[in-house]
């Protein structure tokens, strides 16, 4: 069976609540989990971009901005490829070399897939004996993010709104 799992869905399903939520059961069996999350960062409710966290070191940077003046941009937002850069050295790096319980990765999207450190970090993430569960756009099938969810050794699992509240648990139990 794939050690590789990808969540997908349409957009605000849930994807990224059901990961932390399977990271919390994760670590509450006590497992080891390492990675990178990429929230939205808001003012006044509104999304003003985007940054990335280290899941093992805490190391956040603000990677996307629609202040930023960027070489690659994503819809309104400029994209700091070497923020990117340096969170994936710091979670991803370390997680391919090792065998932990398991290695997130929220999300693989054009926005992070602008930096090629973060390519080659996924890429060796998921050639290497680590469980690795990762959020994919459902709708992107070309580019890096097509590779990934065309690799023979990746579960696809879908969220909808009828099942992200079990879902966690259901990735979870794949898992163990």
């Amino acid at each position: 069976m794939p050690d590789n799992l990808l969540v997908t869905g349409r957009p605000c399903v849930g994807k990224t609540t059901v990961v932390e939520r399977l990271v919390e059961l994760a670590r509450d069996d006590g497992g080891t989990v390492r990675g990178v999350v990429t929230p939205e960062v808001r003012e006044d409710g509104e999304r003003v971009g985007f940054e990335m966290r280290s899941l093992s070191t805490d190391r956040t940077e603000m990677v996307a901005s629609a202040d930023f003046d960027r070489e690659h941009t994503v819809g309104k937002y400029g994209v700091d490829t070497e923020a990117v850069a340096t969170v994936t050295r710091a979670a991803l790096d370390e997680a391919a070399r090792s065998k932990d319980d398991l290695v997130v990765i929220d999300e693989i999207a054009p926005m992070q897939t602008a930096s090629q450190v973060f390519v080659e970090n996924v890429r060796r993430v998921f050639d290497s004996e680590t469980s690795v569960v990762a959020v994919v756009q459902e709708e992107r099938e070309m580019g890096f993010v097509g590779k990934v969810k065309r690799r023979s050794d990746t579960e696809v699992f879908v969220v909808t709104e009828e099942n992200r509240d079990e879902m966690p648990k259901r990735l979870f139990r794949r898992l163990s």
